[in-house]
């Protein structure tokens, strides 16, 4: 993404303007265990509340890209072919609505598969192959 693409999501993050019909997530402990997950509708929201997470979402868009906004770039191939895709693509086709799915993908980022690692791009090396691009937590 450049500059002005980065700009224009942050735009789109304000009350007035976003599409975000709704905030997923889940809390989990030190150890990575969930502890409990929540669905808000964003406009049932009351406005302090509705702002601050889209304040949250702003920000993880704020930076330099190439310096603290990093471009990851997968192998369109491998992507397609993934797990992980086809868990996505699901879950986008849904709208969020298979709780089974919603719960698998918070139980997947407990053990941390999404990550690609190193510049194997997620292959079964990247826990191992401790070159310099690897990931710390793999190490």
């Amino acid at each position: 993404m450049n500059r002005n693409e980065i700009s224009e999501l942050r735009r789109r993050l304000n009350p007035e303007k976003n599409n975000i019909p709704e905030i997923l997530g889940c809390y989990v402990d030190t150890k990575g265990e969930i502890i409990s997950s929540f669905r808000r509708p964003l406009i049932s929201m009351p406005q302090e509340e509705c702002e601050k997470y889209l304040n949250i979402f702003r920000k993880t868009l704020s930076g330099t890209p190439g310096k603290n906004l990093i471009d990851v770039e997968f192998d369109p191939y491998d992507v397609m072919n993934s797990e992980n895709h086809k868990a996505l693509m699901h879950l986008r086709e849904t709208g969020l609505k298979d709780e089974e799915a919603v719960q698998d993908l918070f139980a997947r980022r407990k053990g941390d598969p999404w990550r690609s690692g190193c510049c194997h791009r997620g292959k079964t090396e990247c826990g191992s192959c401790g070159c310099e691009d690897a990931d710390p937590g793999y190490r």
